[in-house]
């Protein structure tokens, strides 16, 4: 008997071959890249068009500089669907992306950086839907590490000029302590803090206990 609650999700969970493109470069070298509108039309079709079946609000636009002097644009959205003749609640994401790098010859302004992380938001929110979950699946669902490494992110490989955080010195740590704060899953946690301060496998269980976001069952 097929389950009502996952419709939506076995519906989007593929990505066609021409909405994907290998990822030759970087730490996310050997995964695929989605195409946006595919996205946008996949919505499209299940929902409606966009303002009558979906919509977006975007719920705050904000930078924060690393300390190797680059600045990364954040965007906070959530994503409303029509479904059964109903809103849903707020679907939430959260995008970034690089609007100042610094370079060898000098710095690099990037003028859609804000627009990178709003299209990056919106694939956050649509993860929740199932959206291209079996590329997410198959690549490990996040850049910290795949399902069978634990639920808890695994150990990020220590970068120049990051400082090591450790959970003693969160409270000194203003931009730490508000994204602990916030009402975000635990994998943008860990990019946003990550993004600018070394975390080990162990300090990030610690820091997750500390926040109380890791399931009662593994939180003892």
């Amino acid at each position: 008997m097929d389950n009502k609650n996952m419709e939506i999700y076995n519906r989007v969970r593929t990505a066609p071959e021409e909405a994907l493109r290998k990822i030759d470069g970087g730490k996310l070298k050997g995964k695929s890249d989605i195409n946006p509108m595919w996205r946008i039309a996949t919505l499209t079709e299940i929902f409606g068009p966009a303002g009558l079946g979906w919509y977006i609000d975007v719920i705050r636009k904000w930078t924060e500089s690393a300390p190797d002097g680059e600045t990364k644009a954040f965007v906070d959205i959530n994503l409303y669907v029509k479904y059964d003749g109903e809103w849903s609640k707020p679907i939430h994401g959260t995008g970034g992306s690089t609007l100042l790098s610094i370079r060898t010859t000098g710095s690099e302004l990037n003028d859609e950086a804000f627009k990178m992380a709003y299209t990056d938001a919106i694939s956050v929110a649509c993860k929740s839907l199932g959206m291209a979950a079996d590329v997410y699946w198959a690549s490990g669902a996040s850049k910290y590490g795949s399902p069978s490494q634990g639920k808890v992110p695994v150990q990020q490989p220590r970068s120049p000029g990051k400082p090591e955080l450790t959970p003693e010195s969160v409270k000194w740590l203003p931009s730490v302590t508000q994204a602990m704060k916030l009402d975000i899953p635990n994998d943008e946690l860990i990019r946003r803090i990550t993004s600018k301060y070394t975390l080990s496998e162990e300090n990030i269980t610690l820091l997750l206990k500390q926040s109380n976001r890791l399931p009662q069952a593994i939180r003892s």
